[in-house]
């Protein structure tokens, strides 16, 4: 951790940080908690600190980074659907126009973490947050057979308030082979929706 100070070097200089080389004028972003990431520090040159370097040893625990992304989404989904008739006898169906407007926000974040398991490459990815529906939430169909009555039929409706959450595994087999394997579900408080995938993928 370094705090209050800016680390400088005259040209031709660096800074080694385990695998890390900073040469004079770099610019870059660091990813704490890297596995490769070691609590030594090789400085070669003429360096300069101008303020307080303070150091913390996490024990040489390589549990890798993990990255967080709040996010907020907004969505707004239009289903049109054009009036249809049926030809025949009086089973013959007609089904009139309708329009549905849902809106969605969604509020929530995006966690990356990657690891070592078994002397391979994995990450974990997990997407969650909370979503708010308004707008028309429940689908309606107005329909009516030949010479008959027209009648509605609804659908279930869009929850209003729903955690979704997504999650995945990957795991690097080899520099050509990869194994992901990932949950997606939906849950509210009359509804729920719940599905896995698992995928293979061989680049060549």
């Amino acid at each position: 951790m370094v705090s209050a100070g800016t680390l400088s070097g005259r040209a031709g200089d660096t800074l080694t940080m385990g695998s890390l080389t900073l040469a004079n004028a770099s610019t870059i972003a660091v990813q704490l908690g890297a596995p490769s990431a070691a609590a030594l520090f090789d400085v070669t040159g003429d360096l300069t600190l101008d303020g307080r370097l303070s150091i913390t040893d996490a024990g040489g625990f390589g549990a890798g980074g993990v990255a967080v992304e709040p996010f907020v989404g907004i969505a707004h989904v239009v289903l049109d659907s054009e009036a249809a008739r049926e030809r025949g006898g009086a089973a013959a169906l007609a089904v009139r126009h309708d329009r549905m407007a849902t809106s969605f926000a969604t509020l929530g974040a995006r966690l990356a973490h990657g690891f070592d398991l078994g002397g391979v490459k994995a990450d974990l990815r997990t997407v969650a947050g909370w979503r708010h529906a308004f707008g028309d939430r429940t689908p309606e169909a107005a329909l009516a057979f030949a010479g008959g009555t027209p009648f509605t039929v609804t659908g279930a409706p869009v929850a209003r308030n729903a955690l979704s959450a997504d999650i995945g595994l990957g795991i690097a087999l080899s520099s050509q082979a990869r194994f992901d394997i990932s949950y997606a579900g939906d849950i509210a408080s009359s509804t729920q929706n719940h599905s896995g995938r698992a995928t293979f993928s061989w680049m060549f």
